[in-house]
């Protein structure tokens, strides 16, 4: 999948989200593109269109940090590279490497922390995707 990715990345539409997200330093260090869905950022349709489902990739700078957030959706993540600390709620925070899946209920507000290599997730929302995400201003881990 990895390697697939890597093949065709110029194909995808690769966001970075504005500073007013999350500030600056942030957005110089994330990007995801979304393939199935209705746009969640931008106007440029997913390559299949879903009502009741988003997904797609997104990567994560190394030593980057993004800051406790949460989502009236339910979230799946999957690890394809990096490793990653992951904090949910106020609960200790796990270490995964590559291949491991994180589950987010929803409204489960949740941090996570790039180590030494970028991470590259997969990423699906299912649930209610009208709302969107809400950033919380302190950070854990």
């Amino acid at each position: 999948l990895v390697s697939a990715l890597a093949a065709s990345y110029r194909d995808l539409h690769w966001q970075t989200l504005p500073a007013s997200y999350m500030g600056g330093t942030f957005s110089d260090s994330f990007a995801l593109t979304q393939l199935i869905g209705q746009p969640l950022h931008g106007d440029q349709p997913c390559l299949f269109a879903c009502d009741g489902l988003a997904a797609g990739f997104a990567l994560l700078a190394p030593n980057s940090f993004y800051p406790p957030h949460q989502k009236t959706a339910a979230e799946f993540c999957g690890i394809l590279t990096g490793f990653a600390e992951w904090q949910i709620y106020y609960n200790p925070p796990f270490y995964h490497p590559p291949g491991a899946h994180i589950f987010h209920p929803p409204d489960a507000e949740h941090a996570m922390h790039a180590h030494d290599d970028p991470l590259l997730t997969v990423w699906a929302w299912t649930g209610n995707l009208a709302k969107p995400t809400a950033i919380q201003q302190s950070g854990w881990l």
